[in-house]
């Protein structure tokens, strides 16, 4: 229900995941609007059900800032078609407006930016992966103002040249989304740091394998230095 997503605004949440998938995917909706839901990967389904996508982003532009000035980051998970990539787009664009940061859409374009948080006061950032294959609409592409990039570990002398990665941060920026197991394991390489937080948003979510939707405890991934 899209009620959830008022529910975590109202109650302070900063960033929202939303998982789209098209409406084919769902008998009833055939020919509809993108849904948003949660399934396993490659589609598996699970004891949930599914909303409008054009529902939820309603829901975020009414109560995004009802509790705090601060932006929102909503997280996309993409699993839609070019043509709902579109109506994705397009429902970002006319329900929330001049709240949603942009970026530039052309060479000549200025780029939308803000070098403080007090100046994203009131902003909505997209954050999703555009880097793994899957065909992206170009409008939506210029709503990912937070695009989720891999991790890179530091390398040795003799692999820098073969790898795209030249240090602990992704390469292009961007948010680095690391499953609590990894961001452990990689914190504890580094006597529970991560140097990589110094010099990017690193956001770490819950194993899938908490099925009872349990979370982890923050304190860990705080030290660690991540902020999301």
């Amino acid at each position: 229900s899209a009620d959830m997503y008022r529910r975590l605004l109202l109650s302070g949440t900063r960033c929202l995941e939303i998982d789209c998938w098209d409406p084919t995917t769902f008998g009833r909706w055939w020919g509809q609007g993108p849904r948003v839901t949660h399934r396993m990967p490659g589609g598996v389904p699970l004891l949930c059900g599914s909303v409008a996508f054009g529902e939820v982003v309603a829901a975020i532009a009414e109560y995004a800032f009802t509790s705090s000035p601060l932006p929102v980051i909503l997280s996309l998970e993409m699993h839609c078609s070019a043509k709902q990539q579109k109506k994705i787009a397009k429902e970002l664009i006319d329900t929330l407006g001049d709240m949603l940061l942009r970026t530039p859409r052309s060479p000549h374009e200025r780029p939308t930016s803000a070098s403080t948080l007090r100046e994203l006061h009131r902003t909505v950032l997209v954050k999703m992966r555009i880097n793994k294959g899957r065909v992206t609409d170009p409008v939506l592409r210029t709503l990912v103002t937070l695009p989720t990039t891999s991790f890179c570990r530091p390398l040795l002398a003799s692999e820098a040249e073969e790898s795209e990665c030249s240090g602990t941060s992704a390469p292009g920026g961007g948010v680095v989304s690391l499953v609590e197991e990894r961001l452990e394991r990689l914190a504890s390489e580094e006597g529970g740091w991560l140097p990589a937080t110094a010099v990017q948003l690193v956001r770490t979510f819950p194993s899938p394998t908490r099925w009872l939707s349990t979370n982890p405890n923050p304190l860990a991934a705080w030290r660690a230095g991540v902020q999301m």
